[in-house]
């Protein structure tokens, strides 16, 4: 009885690792770790309920890379994801600890910023989300510099999860305009 007692807390925990496993294949973006377009309306919707009452609204920012395809096509499909990685990792740290940064799409991030829970104002704006990409990148010898264009709004109580993407997604095609 000992020894299947001891084979039954191995099973629960294996389940219990399995269940983890599946959740993160889920919710995260294999490629960079980050949420997936799952999580992130998850998180936005939160946003969005968190809304009603504070004095300063999240913003929510809709991130497309510039002429991505021209960096797959010039270098190759993994050297673009080894890029694709390294922009991830540079979004996540410029937004800041309370931002959530996920990766929608090939080429496409979201990003909402609570400025409740930011330590600095530097992941605030859109302009700064932009900069960031501009310092140069250096993959397997190559400098690389990624331009980006950012669509942004305020996560306000009356709006809808989607509401709130269509007025990012318009100031992002707008930006991309410009």
């Amino acid at each position: 009885a000992r020894i299947g007692a001891v084979a039954g807390l191995h099973d629960v925990t294996e389940l219990k690792q399995n269940a983890l496993r599946l959740e993160q294949l889920a919710y995260s973006d294999r490629l960079t770790g980050l949420p997936n377009q799952r999580k992130f309306l998850e998180g936005l919707r939160a946003a969005l309920q968190e809304a009603a009452g504070k004095p300063q609204p999240a913003t929510l920012m809709l991130l497309d890379l510039d002429d991505f395809k021209r960096i797959n096509v010039s270098f190759g499909r993994e050297f673009g994801d080894r890029l694709i990685v390294e922009i991830a990792a540079r979004l996540k740290r410029d937004a800041g600890a309370g931002a959530l940064v996920a990766r929608l799409g090939d080429d496409e991030f979201g990003i909402v910023v609570d400025p409740a829970s930011q330590e600095s104002a530097v992941g605030l704006q859109p302009e700064a989300v932009c900069a960031g990409l501009r310092s140069q990148i250096l993959l397997d010898g190559r400098a690389v510099v990624i331009t980006g264009s950012v669509g942004a709004t305020p996560l306000l109580a009356h709006l809808t999860d989607m509401e709130a993407l269509r007025h990012a997604d318009l100031a992002l095609n707008e930006a991309k305009r410009l």
